[in-house]
């Protein structure tokens, strides 16, 4: 019986030390018990080490979780701020005068209605207190159309290996590299519009942002928005952007109850 209660002792004396680098305090005293004393049941030396077992182990818990809540508020949070555009019509080069052409089809277009050039530049926010250790940036756009459907796939043409990392600091604003729009694309939803107003084709840019914080861990952020054109009386063409669908989300928001501090490798 006596053998029996000293390895029940040993076991749970085990299983906490590994909580606590406290209880090794307790180490001399429990390998250096004399057998009289460990056969009595309970005695001072094996409570007072079951003791300092069990509060360092609390300790240690109550470490662990107090450095994931500061991992948690300083860590790096990656979203998008906005979008700087590169919008350049016809009207705006260096050859051509302001007012109409024939677009081949006996009809007569504004020149200031037809894109030379567009550009999209994804404006990326770190709202953390720490910058991330690197951030990788994926855009793409669809060809004018209607609605996205629910079950569509939010593709990219180049794989991240491709992708060159980018730095943000802590409450910084960074731009990713311009994503060039097929200006038919933007034509097509300018003309259209303009003819049938409030039917013109629907066309959509989507991003994701992967990023490793400086704790080793890694998140992302996803995007959608729908392209709008505008152009206000006696004034340029421009480019509004409304939020659209699921699609916006981020790895805290899409997995409920992940314990964000478990490293993950992307």
């Amino acid at each position: 019986m006596t053998r029996q209660r000293t390895l029940a002792f040993r076991c749970v004396w085990l299983a906490l030390l590994w909580l606590s680098p406290c209880s090794l305090l307790a180490l001399p005293a429990f390998v250096e018990l004399p057998q009289a004393q460990a056969s009595k049941w309970p005695d001072p030396v094996t409570w007072f080490t079951l003791a300092l077992a069990v509060v360092g182990g609390l300790q240690w818990l109550t470490f662990r979780a107090q450095t994931a809540i500061i991992r948690a508020q300083s860590r790096a949070h990656v979203f998008i701020d906005g979008f700087d555009t590169l919008l350049y019509t016809l009207d705006e080069s260096p050859c051509e005068s302001p007012g109409t052409f024939d677009r081949g089809d006996g009809e007569m277009v504004e020149k200031a209605l037809v894109p030379t050039y567009f550009a999209i530049r994804p404006r990326w926010k770190n709202s953390g207190a720490t910058p991330t250790d690197a951030l990788w940036v994926n855009v793409n756009v669809n060809e004018p159309g209607g609605d996205l459907p629910d079950n569509f796939t939010y593709h990219y043409n180049r794989p991240r290996t491709l992708l060159q990392p980018l730095f943000v600091g802590p409450s910084a604003v960074e731009y990713s590299e311009p994503f060039n729009v097929n200006t038919a694309f933007a034509t097509k939803i300018i003309n259209y519009g303009n003819l049938h107003p409030g039917e013109e084709p629907r066309m959509f840019v989507w991003g994701r942002a992967d990023y490793r914080d400086v704790f080793g861990y890694e998140h992302f952020t996803e995007w959608c928005y729908r392209i709008h054109f505008d152009r206000p009386p006696n004034q340029k063409l421009r480019t509004l952007f409304t939020q659209w669908g699921p699609h916006n989300r981020t790895d805290d928001a899409s997995r409920p109850g992940r314990r964000w501090f478990r490293r993950r490798r992307i």
